[in-house]
């Protein structure tokens, strides 16, 4: 219904709405504020009237009782024993008479009327003895202010008693003074009655039992005020509420009461003001705002209409150009208002989008015609398919790869241009991604050609919009050629794994070769060697005397040199083992092995002080036997050169560079000068005389190979006279 009304009416109405919404707003914060003051001034005023009766009704209660109090002092127990003398005291008390409407009465402490004043014949004697004044006052033995009863000295009219016990000189109750108020006549609590609230509010006074002592209709006095659970309130002020509060009364109207209790006797002071008099004034405060804030919004809603009909002028003229654009061309497109504020901006504004409009749509036409132009001589096939496989655009390259032609190619379905094998999957794939789902982007598939041929393609597909509606945008390629290509390179592969495994038979028939080859240069080395050997020994035993001295020193070089060549084969058959020995690889402690090999060579010469420094635990993955020959070596050469310092010192451990972790064994022996230090690794090459240090120069070409073998590096750093380190790394498998 909005929707039709004009600017200016809907303008109008806004205005209207949020001027209610506000004043309704601020009406509702004002009007509780005020309620609650208003409601919180009535309570107060309320409780401060029942409060005020409740301390005179105190005071009143206490001085007439002080007042009963006092006489009965000068009472003697000769007016006790005769009630003439008993009438005439009764009858001389004018100020107890005064204030005790309903008479002067004397009782015996057995409960038996002596005397009343005023006189009323054939009345003594009688028996109060069941009155809950006396049964209270000799209980007690104190003095007592009464619950209402139906009074027999002014027969029918309810009443209470004020009672004073008198004793004898031994502290026994003889006699009892009371003091009778005539609940219905004219004395200090029945001026209660007659205090108003308002119009019909009114004060009542209640006993402890509930039952009503004064109220204005005296019908209800000697009867329940109200049931328990009849007014929640009324319980309340029973259980020792004191205050004002809203309620509903045992006949159903809603009064707001306060609640008072005397400090004289256990009675309750009570108000009872109905709410629909006592918040009048508040009422009728609310119905004047609500007539004015509607009478507001009336002359609001007339005022706005009248300004928004002169503002909205130059807008509806502006709608009415915009309604006739498309009707427009050139310069007729553009509106002419001459203003200042907003709808001048506004028309400005639009002004311009027109122009810009206009060169985007030419901007755009040019990039449609460039796209075509494009997608029509491009070396791969396009297509654009709806989810029911209809082609709303091919191009030439797609009418060549596939054999149709481009109308054709627009009339006939996916299903009768795809192999009949992929083509569930190819629908599943199209619905997939036009529903946004995850599929592969690129993958290879074929298409029967127009005469029936099979072709290889590569498929890749994409989302798009075509008219505003989601389609597939699918580029194909013809990859027969590059299937052929594949296909000879798989077969030079084929071929290629033949070669090598071929070659790899040859290595192995090789090193099985070379292996007895070794063997057999090794056994038929060590013969001879052995022979020279033991030739010399036998010439050196037992032609010793008939030698001279350099012919012996000749034997002995003799059998030092066959020993040594002996060593020599046996470091190069060891070498030769490491070079072609299969790797095992397993989780290898290099700590322990360093501390094992220690071991035996401290065994060997316990003579030797070496201080030994171990890392505590340095693990790696390697061929166990390999790690521990390479090790061998390291720490035989630093036991080895070290052995002519008194103390020597050989340390192992590791240290981390670039998160590569690099191991080394550091000794503080003879060192060596670091211009030959690239001579080290390789077979017979030797730093030292044989004279100074034994050995064949094999063993740090074996740690070379060892360490190669497990794709690490090693390399050494030296100073002559202060000791080498030897650093190597091993990788682990995935290093």
């Amino acid at each position: 219904m909005l929707i039709n009304l004009s600017l200016k009416t809907k303008t109008a109405l806004t205005v209207s709405v949020l001027f209610v919404i506000f004043t309704a707003a601020t009406a509702y914060f004002v009007l509780s504020y005020f309620e609650k003051k208003f409601k919180h001034t009535i309570s107060s005023q309320q409780f401060s009237l029942v409060s005020s009766l409740a301390d005179s009704i105190d005071d009143k209660l206490r001085i007439a009782h002080k007042a009963l109090i006092a006489g009965a002092a000068k009472i003697s127990p000769e007016d006790l024993q005769h009630p003439s003398r008993a009438q005439h005291f009764l009858d001389s008390r004018y100020t107890l008479a005064s204030i005790f409407d309903n008479g002067l009465f004397l009782f015996s402490g057995e409960g038996k009327l002596i005397a009343e004043s005023p006189y009323l014949p054939g009345r003594r004697g009688r028996d109060i003895s069941f009155r809950e004044f006396y049964q209270k006052t000799v209980a007690t033995e104190k003095p007592y202010i009464s619950n209402p009863y139906t009074s027999t000295h002014t027969p029918g009219h309810p009443a209470i008693m004020l009672t004073v016990p008198l004793f004898d000189n031994g502290g026994k109750l003889i006699a009892i003074l009371g003091g009778s108020f005539d609940l219905l006549g004219k004395n200090l609590l029945q001026d209660m009655s007659r205090i108003k609230i308002g119009r019909t509010g009114y004060i009542f006074l209640t006993d402890s039992n509930r039952v009503m002592i004064v109220h204005p209709d005296k019908e209800r006095i000697l009867k329940p005020a109200a049931l328990s659970g009849a007014n929640k309130l009324f319980d309340k002020a029973y259980a020792g509420f004191e205050g004002t509060g809203e309620t509903v009364t045992s006949k159903g109207v809603p009064v707001l009461s306060s609640f008072k209790h005397l400090h004289a006797t256990n009675w309750v002071v009570g108000s009872s003001y109905p709410l629909a008099e006592a918040y009048a004034p508040l009422y009728q405060a609310m119905n004047y705002f609500i007539w004015a804030t509607l009478a507001g919004t009336a002359a609001m809603l007339g005022i706005v209409w009248l300004l928004m009909k002169r503002l909205t002028a130059p807008l509806l003229a502006f709608a009415g150009h915009v309604e006739t654009l498309p009707e427009k061309s050139g310069a007729q497109k553009l509106i002419a208002i001459d203003s200042k504020d907003e709808i001048g901006t506004l028309a400005r504004a639009f002004n311009q989008m027109v122009a810009t409009l206009d060169r985007q749509q030419a901007a755009l036409l040019e990039s449609e015609t460039n796209f075509r132009a494009l997608a029509d001589n491009a070396n791969v096939g396009i297509l654009i398919s709806t989810s029911n496989g209809r082609h709303l655009y091919a191009n030439r390259q797609a009418a060549e790869i596939t054999g149709y032609t481009i109308k054709e190619l627009q009339t006939i379905p996916m299903d009768q241009l795809a192999n009949p094998a992929e083509l569930p999957m190819l629908k599943e794939r199209l619905m997939k991604r036009l529903a946004g789902e995850e599929v592969p982007r690129q993958y290879e598939t074929s298409i029967i050609r127009k005469e029936g041929t099979n072709v290889p393609i590569e498929l890749t597909g994409a989302k798009t919009l075509w008219q505003k509606e989601p389609v597939d945008l699918v580029i194909i390629r013809d990859i027969t050629e590059r299937k052929r290509v594949d296909e000879e390179i798989q077969k030079l592969n084929a071929d290629l794994e033949a070669r090598v495994v071929e070659r790899t038979a040859e290595l192995e028939a090789s090193n099985k070769e070379l292996e007895a080859f070794c063997y057999s240069v090794s056994h038929d080395l060590r013969t001879p060697l052995r022979g020279i050997d033991g030739f010399s020994k036998i010439l050196m035993t037992e032609y010793a005397d008939r030698l001279e001295d350099s012919v012996k020193e000749y034997l002995v070089r003799i059998g030092t040199a066959a020993v040594r060549m002996g060593e020599l084969i046996d470091d190069l058959l060891n070498l030769s083992k490491v070079t072609r020995s299969e790797m095992r690889r397993h989780v290898v402690d290099l700590s322990a092995l360093v501390r094992d090999i220690a071991a035996t060579l401290m065994q060997d010469a316990s003579e030797r002080r070496v201080e030994l420094v171990v890392a505590d635990v340095a693990n790696t993955q390697g061929d166990p036997h390999l790690l521990r020959i390479m090790l061998e070596n390291l720490l035989g050469n630093a036991w080895k050169f070290s052995g002519k310092q008194p103390s020597a010192r050989i340390e192992f451990g590791t240290c981390a560079d670039n998160s590569e972790i690099v191991y080394f064994i550091r000794d503080n022996g003879v060192g060596f000068d670091m211009t030959y230090a690239h001579k080290l690794f390789n077979p017979f090459q030797r730093l030292h005389g044989i004279n100074e240090f034994e050995g064949t120069g094999i063993g740090l070409a074996t740690v070379q190979r060892i360490i190669h073998r497990h794709g690490g590096r090693v390399w050494v750093e030296a100073e002559t006279g202060k000791g080498a380190t030897f650093y190597f790394t091993l990788p682990t498998r995935g290093g």
